[in-house]
């Protein structure tokens, strides 16, 4: 089944998070609209599908870094399982972007 969004933007959050003992040092987090496939517009009810994945990683001497990232998508009834793959799917992609830029440095 195609994805045939009528809402032309979705939420995306992410978050970053420095911790050194068990004490968050750090944080930032930001939200941004995100461009969506659209189609043709339609009046029913709606649903939201949100994906949220998050990493952890240990940067040694009781310190660690989590990055999170998270999709909210307004959509049909009819689309949820189109759209959920869909977010699914864009937020694994940033996710690993971001975990390969907190591996390198």
């Amino acid at each position: 089944m195609a994805l045939k969004i009528a809402k032309k933007t979705g939420t995306a959050s992410t978050m970053m998070q420095v911790k050194d003992k068990g004490t968050v040092v750090a944080e930032e987090t930001t939200e941004d609209k995100v461009d969506i496939p659209a189609a043709k517009a339609h009046s029913g009810p709606w649903c939201e599908v949100g994906v949220d994945m998050s990493y952890t990683h240990n940067l040694g001497n009781y310190q660690s870094a989590k990055i999170g990232i998270s999709l909210k998508v307004p959509c049909q009834h009819s689309e949820i399982d189109s759209v959920f793959d869909y977010s699914k799917e864009w937020v694994d992609t940033k996710l690993q972007s971001m975990i390969e830029e907190l591996q390198s440095e």
